[in-house]
């Protein structure tokens, strides 16, 4: 079975983007506020909570959880992050806390981390993706594998090449987050239309006419993702 993540926000661009970029490393399930976290938490391996939900905050739901779940890793995001917030949030036992905005990459960093210590005994999750052999699956580690000088940020939707950053659509944001997590493999475009776009009808050329306009926005993409005709997308 593979890993349960929780995703907890009141911002949708947020659950969008993470459910995006955290997929290969689980079953992302997203929760818009904490009325049904405890319905969804009991199956979960790693539970990633803004600081700022309602009704619960994110320092209520640690403390709880530590009551009904007390080995669950628990990833507290915040853009108020004081001295006392993280004081608190590592006395609660948190397993990290990330000061927003941060990197896609930096993200799926720690929660590779905190699911392999959730349980010892279940391989790696890299491995387990890498060993997966279908769909879209990501490599090890976006961070390291990657050489592209892109950094991307799901707060702002934007994509930081050096001191220039460049504002994405909402689509646009997904589809590069879905290739820099696929570096050297073919994503087929069934993949890309049921990871971003779902059960929703879309036009025959819209992947083609998005991917288009990020070429636009960031020209370095134009030699970089190639277009392999009736079998899919490459990132290298």
């Amino acid at each position: 079975m593979r890993p349960q993540i929780v995703l907890i926000d009141d911002d949708p661009s947020f659950l969008r983007a993470m459910a995006v970029s955290l997929r290969h490393l689980g079953e992302v399930h997203c929760l818009s506020g904490s009325q049904s976290l405890f319905e969804v938490v009991k199956d979960a391996d790693l539970v990633i909570t803004d600081y700022k939900v309602s009704p619960m905050d994110g320092r209520e739901i640690i403390r709880r959880l530590r009551v009904s779940s007390p080995g669950l890793p628990v990833i507290l995001v915040t853009a108020f992050a004081t001295k006392e917030v993280v004081i608190e949030a590592a006395n609660m036992h948190a397993f990290a806390i990330l000061e927003k905005p941060f990197d896609i990459g930096e993200m799926e960093n720690v929660a590779r981390r905190a699911l392999d210590s959730a349980d010892p005994r279940r391989p790696s999750v890299a491995r387990t993706a890498a060993d997966s052999g279908g769909g879209a699956v990501a490599s090890p580690s976006l961070a390291d594998s990657l050489n592209d000088g892109i950094h991307l940020c799901w707060e702002s939707l934007t994509a930081r090449l050096g001191e220039t950053s460049v504002r994405l659509t909402d689509i646009e944001f997904r589809i590069l987050a879905l290739l820099r997590m696929n570096p050297g493999r073919r994503v087929p475009r069934d993949v890309f239309v049921h990871e971003i776009w779902g059960t929703k009808r879309i036009s025959e050329n819209a992947l083609d006419t998005h991917l288009g306009n990020l070429k636009k926005k960031i020209p370095q993409l134009r030699e970089r993702i190639q277009v392999i005709r009736g079998k899919g997308y490459l990132y290298g």
